[in-house]
This record gives C-alpha cells, sequence and structure tokens, in this order.
C-alpha cells in the first residue's frame, strides 16, 4: 500500500480520510429523496499536495476510489428496504462506502456537493468503533 493511501485493501480507513467526510452537522439538505434513492455528502479530495502543489484534474480523477467514501445524509422511505435485512440497513449519519460510477446526480447546497444514487450503490458501511480501536491499536495507517 502507498503511503498516500487513504483506504487500504481491508476496507480500513485512516484518519486522514475521515476528517475529509463532512460530519452530519455541516450537511443540511432539505431535498427528500424518492423510491429507492439515498442523497450522500462525499469526502473531498484535496485540491492541492501536501507541499502546497495545486493537482491537476487528471490526478484527482486518477485518486477517485480513494475517495469513494461519504455519509449518508438522506433516504427515501423505501431505500435498503428490499435488499438489506432488518436492522442491518445503513443510517442516516453513517459513513458508506459506494461503488465508484454511482451517483450520477450531483446537487450543490450552500457550497457542498451532494451525490444521489441508487441503495444498491452503496457496497458496504464503516463500523466505526473498530476503526477508532484499530487507528490506536496500531497508530492508523501509514
Amino acid at each position: 500500500m502507498s503511503t498516500n493511501s487513504k483506504v487500504d485493501n481491508y476496507g480500513h480507513i485512516d484518519e486522514v480520510a475521515l476528517s475529509q467526510v463532512p460530519s452530519l452537522e455541516e450537511c443540511y439538505v432539505t431535498l427528500k429523496p424518492q423510491e429507492f434513492k439515498i442523497i450522500i455528502a462525499p469526502a473531498v479530495a484535496p485540491k492541492e499536495s501536501k507541499g502546497g502543489i495545486l493537482l491537476a484534474d487528471s490526478t484527482k480523477e486518477s485518486m477517485g476510489d480513494r475517495y469513494q467514501i461519504g455519509r449518508l445524509v438522506a433516504k427515501a422511505p423505501l431505500a435498503f428496504e428490499s435488499i438489506c435485512i432488518e436492522g442491518q440497513e445503513p443510517k442516516i449519519g453513517d459513513i458508506v462506502r459506494f461503488a465508484r460510477y454511482a451517483g450520477g446526480e450531483h446537487i450543490d447546497i450552500d457550497g457542498r456537493t451532494y451525490r444521489i444514487m441508487l441503495d444498491k450503490d452503496i457496497i458496504g458501511v464503516y463500523d466505526m468503533e473498530k476503526i477508532a480501536a484499530f487507528n490506536k491499536r496500531d497508530g492508523g495507517l501509514h
């Protein structure tokens, strides 16, 4: 794994990637998704390197798989109903991983971009307690 990876092959997230996922309090969405749709506040890829060099759009695109995480901020009443076992569906506020090309619809509200996608585009929900324990035990990902 390279030193600048945000998510390793086992689904662990480091604290840098987590810091780029907006908190639920930062997300104010008045749009109510319909049918099986959900709204995600995705992590924001950096605009510049650690050294202060501006990153080209092609560089940001190649980093895309590292930023396929976001916070679930809204879901339709039918979302996850037919694809999840009761009690195991993602909840508002959960940090989730989604498919690379999920969410073809983007909306901007108060300077923040949100992605609208289908519930089936969620790959999984991160267990924040396990991530915290992993980072505490091993000092996080390097």
